[in-house]
């Protein structure tokens, strides 16, 4: 009788284990197309003793209605360790989770139109349904990718690659509760073998439900040709090379988020035979704002709400232009206070005045939009 009971029990966990690895990955991707709206592909599904699942090869198409070679979602593998007991009790728990080399894709293809509105828009329909609640308390994501294409701008559309994303987050609660969850950030911004690579770097926690929130935020040695669509209208045509370097201090207590940013322009190089500001070219008034360094520097402050986060540029303009006036006022170098020795009264206005109306109106025109 003893054998009878061990032989089911060893025919048992067989079938268990050909149900999850060859049945279970379509039934899984079939759930989860219907939940997205659009084709899903899983490779196989396993399990390792005492308890750890693995979903390889899971693929989320672009859409319904395109070819199906076009990815939105590619991950390698997931790795999690769920726990049994409050599963039982109608919570989902994972003492880990881990993704491996995640690739995301993200197209925005027109204003606030992007590749995934459809998802977003079937998240709101589905928003009323009781979702079980989830507890991660360590979530990794190794060596990602985010290739995110702007369409918005125009042929040829902007590309840029976030790669190698590392990261880390301890403590994540679904729906969102009353906890502090931590994260470490870092990947390289562009593409793999470029002389210049950018540095993303982020660390800190928030807090939710409380809308509090400390971190810091770096990012280094991003080449100013990845900026100059987006400010076609100040320096496009004026400005063909050159380096950012963007670091903040984030603190948000009770919904009120303030970021305190410093820009750093670095190796900034102006085409030959660009316009002049003050009656001489722009390259020699970029020299006037260089630092000991060769770096021009630039303090600004974000000041907007935790859960509602939005951008001012306008604010941001005038907080650039007060700090240009100011460095024109206290470095105006000899090559400027020679033109206007050499000008009447009249054409100081013309020379010196208006120049400097029309570079505020830049800062602030094209970033209202």
């Amino acid at each position: 009788m003893k054998k009878i009971i061990f032989l089911f029990l060893i025919l048992l966990i067989v079938a268990g284990y050909l149900f999850l690895r060859f049945k279970l990955s379509s039934l899984l991707a079939m759930q989860l197309s219907k939940s997205l709206q659009r084709p899903v592909s899983i490779g196989s599904v396993d399990l390792s003793l005492p308890l750890s699942f693995s979903i390889k090869n899971l693929v989320i198409f672009d859409s319904l209605t395109e070819k199906k070679d076009t990815k939105f979602l590619s991950i390698d593998r997931i790795r999690f360790t769920p726990a049994l007991i409050p599963f039982l009790r109608g919570k989902a728990v994972f003492y880990s989770l881990i993704i491996d080399q995640p690739h995301l894709k993200i197209v925005r293809i027109a204003g606030d139109k992007f590749n995934f509105s459809d998802i977003l828009s079937t998240s709101e329909k589905k928003r009323e349904t009781k979702v079980l609640p989830l507890l991660v308390l360590r979530l990794k994501i190794n060596k990602g990718e985010l290739n995110f294409i702007d369409k918005s701008l125009g042929e040829p559309p902007l590309s840029i690659v976030l790669r190698d994303i590392n990261l880390s987050i301890k403590k994540l609660i679904l729906p969102l509760t009353d906890v502090v969850t931590d994260y470490v950030l870092k990947a390289k911004l562009g593409e793999a073998g470029i002389e210049e690579e950018g540095e993303v770097n982020s660390s800190g926690w928030l807090n939710f439900t409380r809308k509090d929130m400390e971190a810091k935020f770096s990012l280094h040695n991003l080449d100013y040709l990845y900026l100059k669509p987006y400010l076609g209208k100040v320096i496009s045509g004026k400005i063909n090379q050159g380096i950012v370097n963007l670091y903040a201090d984030i603190f948000s207590q009770n919904n009120d988020l303030n970021l305190k940013c410093k820009l750093e322009l670095d190796k900034l190089i102006a085409e030959e035979n660009s316009s002049q500001i003050f009656g001489v070219s722009l390259e020699k008034v970029i020299e006037t704002f260089k630092d000991k360094d060769g770096k021009v520097i630039f303090d600004f402050e974000i000041k907007t709400k935790f859960d509602k986060p939005s951008i001012d540029y306008a604010k941001i303009g005038e907080q650039l232009w007060k700090q240009i006036a100011d460095k024109l006022a206290r470095k105006a170098p000899l090559f400027i206070l020679e033109k206007v020795s050499e000008t009447t009264k009249e054409g100081v206005e013309e020379l010196i005045t208006n120049p400097l109306k029309e570079i505020k109106k830049k800062l602030q025109e094209p970033l209202k939009e």
